[in-house]
């Protein structure tokens, strides 16, 4: 796993705050790490839909339609291996009217794409 030092503003402090490592083994053996590339562009693009779907519902006060919108998010970030949106995600649902929910995951998301979860080198079993 390496870290895009390039593009990171506020870097996290170590891959392993990021990523669950046996997870994205997995997902590199299932689907190659081309595949895992893939998987994880698709979920960066439907981050401004989920962002938007999460703003218009705490400005509705609609509690349950964020709650949805932020299992969504918990559930995609597990199977990727995201484990800091992942966490993110299940300490936001016990807060689910704060106006500040998009923000930290806005910033949170920004803080890992310097992040690359796949590997430079042959996978250790």
């Amino acid at each position: 796993m390496k870290i895009d030092a390039a593009s990171a503003q506020n870097p996290p402090v170590d891959v392993k705050d990021v990523w669950d490592e046996t997870r994205v083994r997995a997902l590199c053996e299932d689907v190659g790490p081309s595949g895992l590339g893939d998987l994880l562009c698709l979920f960066h693009a439907d981050m401004p839909f989920l962002l938007a779907r999460l703003n218009a519902s705490i400005v509705a006060r609609d509690a349950e339609t964020v709650d949805r919108v932020l299992a969504a998010l918990r559930g995609a970030a597990a199977h990727l291996g995201l484990k800091s949106i992942e966490a993110l995600s299940i300490q936001l649902r016990a807060q689910p009217l704060d106006a500040a929910i998009a923000d930290r995951l806005s910033a949170e998301l920004a803080r890992i794409r310097c992040v690359s979860p796949i590997p430079t080198a042959p996978l250790e079993s």
